[in-house]
Formats: C-alpha cells, structure tokens, sequence
C-alpha cells in the first residue's frame, strides 16, 4: 500500500510540474520569478546596468536597447521587460526598421502573430493618422502560440522623433 501511494504521488507531482507553462523569454532571459533573477540574467547575457534602478543596456536585433524590469509585487510577482531602442529615427527609418523587426518576428517559428497586426502602409509616413491612442503602432506576437506570452512591437513617438520598442509579458504570472 505504501508502494502505491509512493507512486501515485509521484505520479502526480509529474503531471504539476510537466503541467506548468514556461515563462515567456528575452534573449534566454526567463520572464519570470523575482526581478533580481531576471536582472541577474541580463547581466549574465551581457546587459550593463544603468545607474537608475531596473535599468540595462545591450544589443537586440541588432540596435542597442535599454531594458526596465518591470515588477508589481502587490498584484503577484509579475515581471515584464520594456525594451526600447536608444536611437530615435525620422518616420522612414522607424518604419523600415519596424518592417524588419515584423519579418524576423514573422520567420522565427517560435512565434506567432496576431491576426490583427498590420504593416504601415507603403509611401506613408509617421503622423497621428497612424499612431494609435497611446501614440505608437503596434503588433503583437504570441511565444510558442500561446497568448499568454505576449511580445508587443511598436513604434513610439517621442519629441517629433521615432523609436522602436518591444514589451516582453507573461500574463501566467497576472492575477486576472
């Protein structure tokens, strides 16, 4: 009997732990757990923290970004990383480069794009016509397909300048 209830724990213990989802990841930076995790794995990618608190810089996609972790204990231990490009561009550039930053996104298998994202028109330019409400344009992606791991590109608007984002979030973590 003891046997039995050994292996049924067991068992059991399997299926919770092969039942939990991965987190969503940046650069093998798992989104996930406390925000001194996370920031010791940028570092460990080769990310320099900034003097400001929660703040890094590295290359990604081949622009130098800077990283904050993102963390709201009161909710749970959710952590997401705002990674923005440190260049500011006039509007053909940001939209090139948005462009490119769309099709390796497209060609990587690990992810998958919404339905709705759409690309900016050819011949247009950056102005409010195409910036949504919170001033910038968007498309999402979804980490193995699951909507749960979601990475958000966009391109803001700053200063009469554009710049490139991405938001890194992993919703198994929120407490909705």
């Amino acid at each position: 009997m003891k046997k039995l209830f050994i292996i049924i724990a067991a068992g059991l213990f399997s299926l919770t732990v092969l039942a939990q989802p991965t987190p969503t990841t940046f650069l093998d930076v798992q989104i996930a757990g406390s925000k001194e995790t996370v920031a010791q794995q940028l570092m460990d990618a080769g990310f320099t923290e900034f003097t400001r608190l929660d703040m890094y810089e590295g290359e990604f996609m081949g622009e130098q970004v800077s990283v904050r972790i993102s963390w709201w204990k009161p909710i749970k231990q959710v952590v997401s990383l705002f990674v923005a490009g440190t260049q500011k561009y006039e509007s053909a550039e940001a939209i090139r480069r948005f462009h490119n930053i769309l099709s390796e996104f497209e060609k990587d298998p690990k992810y998958t794009a919404d339905p709705a994202n759409r690309r900016i028109p050819s011949g247009a330019t950056l102005s409010h016509e195409y910036l949504s409400d919170n001033g910038s344009f968007e498309a999402k992606f979804y980490q193995d397909g699951d909507k749960k791991k979601v990475v958000t590109c966009a391109v803001s608007c700053m200063d009469g300048l554009f710049y490139v984002r991405w938001l890194f979030s992993n919703k198994y973590n929120s407490s909705k």
